[in-house]
């Protein structure tokens, strides 16, 4: 609370004010009521004048008032958290798999275009991750983006895409996502998006990720600062949905580094006044 008065902007209140008393005095010369001739009646005489001298003023505290308008604005701004803390609800963007797995269960297998392969026990989530380092299969950013929330997380939401020419969608393998997670966090619940959602589509992404936040809210009774929207699938839109989607609310959106150390950086659009900064 002191932080709020100390950051308000006391100064915009001058001309707010000069500008509601001018206002006032216009009005009532104007009218032609006889100015300040109450408390000195020789100034009655002079009412045309003070009239005149109301107006100018009025406009001047109506164009300091306009300098000041960006105090009173709510500013919206993108923080970045040190800390991507655990959630219980995790809505997932999934991207395709650049790589595919000889099988869709555990022990799965990736192999690379170099004959490299890699073993996933599905024992322990932090040591498959730590074993995909060999190769470059793109899924270890899903795995990365799980583990800050694996002890906490009941619910996945899984959204997959659709073909866009060439590229195939990432829809058919929502199963195979669900039965990664399942295995990694055996009492997480994963729900999945029916249809496949076209990634390019902002209203459509948007769309899809405001259904699944009315379902974690609605039939699971969550509240949004239960819930975390992981945009890593590696194109734009997801990332700019992300953000439309949270704003005027307490859900954050996290995004797994590219490079090293590969952190789980989550972000809150924040709303707050430039007089505190």
């Amino acid at each position: 609370m002191m932080k709020s008065i100390k950051h308000f902007p006391w100064l915009g209140l001058l001309p707010l004010i000069l500008t509601l008393i001018t206002s006032s005095w216009l009005a009532d010369g104007i009218k032609g009521e006889a100015l300040f001739s109450e408390w000195f009646p020789p100034l009655a005489k002079w009412r045309f004048y003070i009239t005149i001298g109301s107006g100018v003023l009025f406009v001047i505290s109506v164009l300091w008032l306009y300098n000041f308008r960006k105090v009173f604005l709510a500013v919206r701004t993108l923080e970045q958290l040190n800390v991507c803390k655990p959630h219980a609800c995790l809505i997932l963007l999934l991207s395709t798999p650049n790589l595919k797995p000889d099988r869709f269960h555990f022990p799965v297998t990736i192999k690379d275009k170099n004959g490299d392969k890699v073993t996933l026990e599905g024992t322990s989530l932090e040591d498959d991750i730590h074993r995909l380092d060999t190769i470059r299969w793109n899924w270890q950013q899903l795995l990365r983006g799980i583990l800050p929330h694996k002890d906490t997380l009941e619910y996945v939401y899984l959204v997959g895409s659709q073909q866009s020419g060439a590229m195939e969608g990432s829809h058919g393998y929502i199963d195979f996502a669900s039965g990664l997670i399942r295995r990694y966090c055996p009492s997480t619940v994963v729900l999945k998006e029916e249809n496949p959602v076209n990634f390019e589509d902002l209203k459509e992404l948007s769309r899809a990720i405001l259904k699944a936040l009315k379902n974690f809210k609605n039939q699971y009774g969550k509240d949004e600062d239960d819930i975390i929207i992981d945009v890593t699938s590696g194109q734009k839109t997801t990332s700019i949905a992300g953000a439309v989607v949270t704003l005027n609310s307490q859900i954050t959106f996290q995004y797994v580094q590219t490079n090293k150390p590969h952190k789980v950086i989550a972000y809150d659009v924040v709303i707050h006044s430039p007089a505190s900064i």
